[in-house]
């Protein structure tokens, strides 16, 4: 499930549907195999994966936040600082102060 979702675009980030449509499933078949195979439903999946890529461009690159927000194509940078914020516990910016040693 994770190649999922490393191979698409985030802007699916936690759309189940539209993981399920490039796949040529229906969401409920895709959440069956997200629970039998991780035990846990597809957006929880799809959000655990989003959550790794959004720590890692805050810590390995000095791109402003609103431009990593765009790359991961989430719909504002208020967006991508609340999934942010609400997965790893903190701001983007503070989570890079700290990984970048700054």
């Amino acid at each position: 499930m994770m190649v999922i979702c490393t191979g698409a675009a985030v802007c699916a980030a936690g759309d189940d549907r539209w993981h399920a449509h490039r796949l040529g499933y229906t969401v409920k078949t895709l959440t069956r195999a997200c629970m039998a195979a991780t035990g846990q439903p597809v957006k929880h999946v799809i959000d655990a994966r989003v959550a790794l890529e959004v720590q890692r461009l805050p810590a390995h690159t000095d791109e402003p936040v609103a431009t990593i927000a765009r790359r991961l194509s989430f719909p504002g940078p208020t967006n991508f600082g609340k999934f942010f914020t609400r997965h790893i516990g903190t701001c983007p910016g503070t989570f890079r102060h700290i990984h970048q040693g700054q």
